[in-house]
């Protein structure tokens, strides 16, 4: 639910910078992360180690279902995409990974 969070701070943060964060202005709401929050406890319903998560499944509902609907910009879809994929794999889970400078994924 951490690297949910980052991802919804980071796709709230690009409006500020239109047009170099997303091509237009979205409405993005709290909305669009309890939909994330839904789906990845659908997902994860079950799961009992890192290495059954579906990862491919839980990035292709974030980034079409609960964010990707928001979107009509192709460009803006596949920013959203490498942002949701390079979050949500399981190399982040290996040790000294970080999700960014100075938040290391412990």
């Amino acid at each position: 639910m951490f690297i949910l969070g980052w991802i919804h701070t980071i796709v709230e943060e690009r409006r500020e910078y239109l047009p170099q964060g997303w091509s237009k202005h979205y409405e993005f709401s709290v909305a669009d992360l309890r939909a994330g929050q839904d789906i990845i406890s659908s997902a994860l319903n079950g799961v009992a180690e890192a290495v059954d998560v579906p990862w491919q499944q839980l990035q292709g509902l974030l980034s079409q279902v609960a964010y990707g609907g928001r979107l009509d910009n192709t460009y803006d879809q596949k920013i959203l995409q490498t942002f949701i994929r390079a979050s949500f794999s399981p190399g982040l889970l290996r040790d000294g990974k970080s999700i960014a400078r100075g938040v290391p994924m412990v």
